[in-house]
């Protein structure tokens, strides 16, 4: 079961693939360690 911060990290992610200029795969990607962000993206 996903808790409350793995929901809003899901959600996160979600936004960033928004981004990608891709239509055919939209990723988006947090590294997250101990509740902080230390790194997000999207593909090009």
């Amino acid at each position: 079961m996903y808790n409350k911060y793995d929901v809003a990290y899901l959600k996160m992610a979600l936004e960033w693939a928004k981004l990608s200029y891709c239509k055919r795969k939209q990723v988006g990607a947090l590294i997250v360690k101990d509740r902080t962000i230390i790194s997000d993206g999207y593909n090009g």
